[in-house]
């Protein structure tokens, strides 16, 4: 059973990219925040026994930095993509409130029960994250790298600390940032051992 969960939020977009909502969609990413990334393998204690990588665009080139500063293979998944924000992908949130004023508002209003235009339900990714967390926390491997994204880390830190996930804007992952959850000792509770550990 897992005991050491390390998570890795995405190196950053370009600058002119940030300020934005990113799903499905992908902007690339900073060079110079790739290469932080790639730095945080340094702080892995332990060779993870599985790596393992949303598999966009973003987060594959951050894990491939990892991984070839750990000399090891990692595997890609959709259970730890990215929310998809439909026809609000790769907009600001004022560009959002201008072409789509009736369901930005909707949006503020009762933001648990959204569904993004032509993307997931709020609820309905949710669910997906609690069971994906679920299912990394109970996995056969002892450590696990995790390079995924901002919505994951914040609504599995909410289930982490018994928190709703309505809460997930409270916690603020960093791009290209470090987040350890473990096992404590005798096996029965987790502590987060950090957050937003950086380079």
């Amino acid at each position: 059973m897992a005991d050491t969960i390390y998570l890795v939020r995405h190196a950053a977009p370009p600058r002119e990219a940030r300020g934005k909502y990113w799903g499905k969609r992908d902007p690339g990413v900073d060079t110079d925040s790739l290469r932080d990334a790639a730095r945080l393998a340094a702080k892995i204690l332990r060779p993870p026994d599985r790596i393992v990588s949303s598999s966009l665009e973003r987060a594959r080139a951050t894990v491939e930095a990892m991984a070839a500063e750990l000399g090891q293979p990692y595997e890609t998944a959709c259970d730890v993509e990215e929310i998809d924000f439909g026809e609000f992908d790769g907009l600001s949130y004022r560009e959002i409130q201008t072409r789509f004023p009736d369901a930005a508002r909707r949006w503020a209003e009762a933001p648990d029960g959204f569904v993004f235009p032509g993307g997931s339900g709020i609820l309905e990714f949710d669910i997906a994250a609690g069971a994906s967390w679920r299912n990394y926390s109970e996995a056969r491997e002892r450590t696990l790298l995790i390079v995924t994204h901002g919505g994951i880390i914040s609504t599995w830190t909410c289930l982490f600390l018994g928190l709703d996930p309505s809460r997930r804007f409270s916690f603020h992952p960093d791009y290209a940032a470090l987040t350890v959850f473990a096992r404590h000792r005798g096996g029965e509770f987790w502590e987060m051992a950090s957050f937003n550990d950086r380079h």
